[in-house]
């Protein structure tokens, strides 16, 4: 989902057009005696040459119908809770 052909960290130039970035990111660690955890945040970035906001709201609507209810491989990471 992440790198040349899916969500980028960063824009550059030569990239074509649509394109999704990871804008912010924000991390907390909860860290207790007794449990592990973490909360990480982040923002996308949709960037259009063309079509305006309406193009980025279609692509925004694309990027929400691929991830609502998305089985996302995450390793050996477990969650309590996920929300897109």
């Amino acid at each position: 989902m992440v790198g040349e052909d899916g969500i980028r960290d960063r824009l550059q130039t030569a990239w074509k057009l649509p394109c999704v970035l990871i804008s912010e990111l924000v991390s907390n660690d909860y860290l207790t005696s007794t449990e592990a955890s973490e909360e990480h945040l982040f923002a996308l970035e949709i960037w259009i040459d063309a079509g305006g906001r309406k193009q980025a709201q279609l692509v925004a609507g694309r990027l929400h119908a691929l991830l609502q209810d998305a089985a996302l491989d995450l390793g050996s990471i477990t969650s309590s809770a996920c929300c897109i």
